[in-house]
């Protein structure tokens, strides 16, 4: 056992990434995680999120894509350094194009009007139907005002379980300490120490860090309760659905080698439409046909527990919203849906903020004072994978303090990420 100075709360995508900046420049870091190694629940479940390299904000999303990209070849490095096992980039991206799709409606979420005209290489745009035909051989649906599609290498999904472990063994390599089925019960703070209850196979124990780092998802605002009771007034929990469809093997099967080319050219995709969904492959299975997974970012919902949400079965009515979906979009690829059944889907939840820009930040007290040695990670709103390392990286700059090193890039997440909650929900 190691005498960590430094204790991360949640190994999840965020928590996972922050704990490997931390041990990487020799902090000693004990990390925290109610479950498994393997994920059974939670936001960072499953083995695909979109990497994407263009959007909006001054192209912020593609520039915590891009960081993070850097920071996984590092991390891969540096395991090859380490381990007989060959680790590759591979293992965590899966190269593909980005489908966008956008409607009327998303002037609602603001900006992509201008977005549509930033002309970037490694995408190409399509603005009315004959265009989508000529460039993507597709149907531009109806009422959609643009379909643009993004080639870019380590552009396509990321595999979230794979990216965890990998960071897992890194945070071991480097002297680090993680608890697995370990959960904290209680978080207060009592100058110059933070004190811990953390229960473990029934049992109970102390630990008193000088320095927190929580990335506790949506449990955040009841476990900081004891140092920032109004925290629930600046993030808000939301159930989102995932839907899973596959096809049958026999049906797929006799697919043309044509068609299964414009399908995997078709995933991942992000219809900016009311429900902003979003569709991509979670696997392929072995039989080699794929497993499909949908949902909206926008599909949200209240729960009764967040003990018991990941288990909520998904509705009739979900489910049929989210066969709907895939299957106008298999069709405006001329693609057939015979065959295509519902597998399974599964529950998750969003930590949203007001304006969805996450929180990796300082926290204050009630007198205003900044809470020392304390940073939190929250508010993802779903958008946190791509760009997770990079969250990470800086999230442990600022719990090093005033002398960690920020140079031009920490900088520029510094300034467009949120530095404490000023925004009521």
């Amino acid at each position: 056992m190691i005498d960590a100075n430094i204790v991360v709360i949640g190994g999840g995508l965020m928590g996972s990434a922050a704990a490997w900046q931390l041990a990487k420049s020799g902090q000693k870091v004990h990390l925290i995680e109610q479950q498994g190694p393997v994920y059974s629940k939670g936001s960072s479940l499953g083995r695909s999120r979109i990497a994407r390299s263009w959007g909006l904000n001054n192209n912020f999303w593609g520039f915590m894509h891009d960081q993070t990209v850097q920071e996984v070849k590092e991390l891969i490095s540096f395991l090859n350094q380490k381990e007989s096992i060959r680790h590759r980039i591979s293992d965590i991206y899966t190269s593909s194009p980005v489908n966008y799709v956008f409607f009327d409606s998303t002037t609602k979420l603001g900006g992509f009007e201008g977005v549509l005209h930033q002309q970037n290489e490694h995408c190409r745009y399509a603005f009315n139907p004959q265009q989508a035909k000529d460039l993507f051989g597709l149907t531009l649906p109806q009422a959609a005002k643009a379909w643009v599609r993004e080639e870019k290498e380590y552009s396509g999904t990321l595999n979230p379980q794979d990216l965890m472990n990998k960071l897992h063994r890194a945070i071991l390599l480097k002297g680090g300490k993680i608890s697995y089925h370990s959960r904290v019960r209680k978080l207060s703070y009592a100058a110059p120490k933070y004190r811990i209850v953390l229960e473990q196979d029934k049992q109970t124990t102390i630990l008193e860090p000088s320095k927190v780092l929580c990335a506790a998802g949506a449990y955040s605002t009841d476990l900081l309760a004891g140092i920032f009771p109004g925290l629930g007034q600046y993030i808000q929990p939301k159930r989102v659905y995932v839907a899973h469809f596959t096809f049958d093997s026999a049906v797929f099967k006799a697919w043309t080698k044509g068609q299964i080319e414009t399908l995997f050219n078709l995933y991942p995709a992000i219809y900016f439409n009311d429900a902003l969904s979003f569709a991509m492959f979670e696997q392929i299975n072995e039989a080699g046909v794929p497993i499909l997974k949908i949902g909206g970012h926008f599909c949200r919902n209240s729960y009764d527990s967040i003990d018991t949400v990941w288990s909520e079965v998904l509705s009739v009515s979900e489910i049929e919203w989210a066969k709907q979906e895939t299957e106008a979009h298999l069709s405006a690829a001329n693609l057939p849906i015979e065959g295509l059944y519902y597998q399974g889907g599964y529950s998750c939840v969003y930590s949203l903020t007001k304006n969805e820009v996450p929180f990796v930040c300082q926290l204050e007290d009630n007198e205003r004072t900044i809470l020392p040695g304390f940073v939190m990670m929250a508010g993802m709103s779903g958008v946190g994978a791509k760009g997770c390392m990079a969250y990470g990286r800086l999230a442990a700059a600022l719990l090093k303090g005033p002398t960690a090193v920020y140079d031009a890039d920490l900088a520029r997440m510094r300034a467009f990420l949120k530095w404490r909650p000023n925004e009521k929900i």
